[in-house]
């Protein structure tokens, strides 16, 4: 073999062993027990390779007093006879929507806290699972009447940029029958300042609605894990759309 083709096959894995170092030690763990503490909608994407059951409840106050408490149901089931690559899904969370808070209701763009999600249930095949990179596809039918059967598809990548920060690109499209097409696509940037504190800066951009060119979304948080149990939150966020020009329409802390 040439000396020259060597050395880029040796560059190659170089790579290749700083970024599984990278993702495996220095940010995944921490990343994802943060996301999975607050409930983040990131969690999700993290598809494990045996069944898992999650519920969560979320208690709401908005300005007048008004309050608003929701339960929220997903379940992901490796099916015994199938590949490992196929799961069953049942679901009451939209899975194309964008947390742009952790575990926010409100969501990006234009759907509303009052809008009840009905439950999903379909069939998910993962064609790329990796730490790096997730590609998975999907369909089923949507719990209406009338019915929504749905196809979708879900790509996840993690770039390192030092040991202790990433890039993560998120990118989902989903077509249902009674509203169309729905595309989302975000970028969070992660610093990790130490195995319990965690510094995250999102963007994220959806193109759903006749007539608007795309909503938008954008937040800064910072999270403090306290003990096994106890973990601090701190967020600030925006998010609107863009109409012939950029509108805010609401800002967000929590």
């Amino acid at each position: 073999m040439p000396r020259e083709k060597s050395d880029d096959i040796d560059l190659q894995l170089d790579f290749l062993d700083y970024t599984h170092d990278f993702i495996s030690k220095k940010m995944y763990a921490p990343v994802a027990w943060f996301d999975n503490f607050f409930s983040d909608g990131r969690v999700l994407d993290e598809d494990p390779v045996t069944s898992d059951l999650r519920v969560r409840s979320d208690l709401r106050f908005e300005e007048g007093g008004q309050a608003y408490i929701r339960t929220f149901l997903h379940a992901n089931i490796r099916l015994p006879k199938a590949k490992k690559k196929l799961k069953l899904i049942i679901t009451d969370e939209n899975e194309d929507t964008v947390d742009i808070l952790p575990g926010e209701l409100a969501k990006t763009g234009f759907e509303q806290i009052r809008e009840v999600d009905r439950v999903r249930v379909g069939l998910r095949y993962n064609v790329i699972y990796t730490m790096v990179s997730k590609l998975h596809f999907g369909a089923g039918m949507k719990a209406e009447i009338p019915l929504a059967p749905y196809v979708s598809s879900h790509y996840r990548r993690l770039f390192p940029i030092t040991f202790t920060s990433q890039a993560r690109f998120t990118g989902n499209i989903i077509w249902q029958r009674t509203v169309g097409w729905k595309k989302t696509a975000q970028i969070d940037v992660e610093k990790l300042f130490s195995k319990t504190k965690l510094l995250r800066w999102s963007n994220s951009v959806t193109f759903d609605e006749p007539g608007v060119d795309y909503g938008w979304g954008s937040s800064i948080g910072f999270q403090h894990q306290l003990s096994e149990r106890n973990a601090l939150s701190y967020s600030v966020g925006m998010s609107g759309y863009n109409d012939n020009g950029i509108e805010i329409s609401s800002y967000r802390t929590g």
